[in-house]
C-alpha cells in the first residue's frame, strides 16, 4: 500500500489530500510525471500501473513484461513511459 499525501493550502478535513494506492504486489520501482500529476508503479506484478496523483485513481496498466518491473521513468515532456 502506498500512501500518496499532497497538501493544497490549508487542510481540510481529517486527513485531506490523502489517497492509498492498494498494491498487492511488491513495488520495486515509482516514478511521478514531471507536471506531478501523474505516478508509475513497477511491481513484482509484472505489469506497470499509472495512477492519477490528486484522484488516487488508476489510469493505465503496462501489460506484458516478461519478468519483475524494477525500473520505470518518464519522458522529460510525460508522453512516454520507459
Amino acid at each position: 500500500k502506498l500512501n500518496l499525501v499532497r497538501w493544497v493550502g490549508k487542510p481540510q478535513g481529517r486527513y485531506p489530500g490523502v489517497h492509498s494506492i492498494v498494491n498487492s504486489y511488491k513495488v520495486h520501482a515509482v516514478a511521478i510525471s514531471s507536471d506531478g500529476k501523474l505516478i508509475a508503479i513497477g511491481s513484482e506484478s509484472t505489469k506497470v500501473t499509472v495512477w492519477n496523483i490528486e484522484t488516487g485513481d488508476q489510469v493505465l496498466t503496462l501489460a506484458g513484461h516478461y519478468g519483475e518491473v524494477y525500473s520505470v521513468a518518464f519522458s522529460a515532456d510525460g508522453t512516454r513511459i520507459a
